[in-house]
């Protein structure tokens, strides 16, 4: 599932991972966050933790 804020420039994509892929996953995050840096997206590290802390950590407390 996709879904876009209309302040951001930035997709949220929403997918389940398999056990046996998540290492693999968080090392496609991580080239990920280089590759935003590349491209001149500066802020994509930040937005990320603001979005991290405000939904999934808020979330699991409520």
């Amino acid at each position: 599932m996709e879904a876009r804020k209309p302040d951001t420039n930035f997709v949220f994509i929403f997918c389940k991972i398999k056990k046996s892929d998540i290492n693999r996953f968080m090392e496609s995050l991580e080239e990920l966050k280089k590759k935003m840096l590349i491209l001149g997206h500066t802020d994509y590290e930040d937005f990320c933790k603001k979005f991290h802390d405000k939904y999934l950590v808020e979330g699991e407390n409520a």
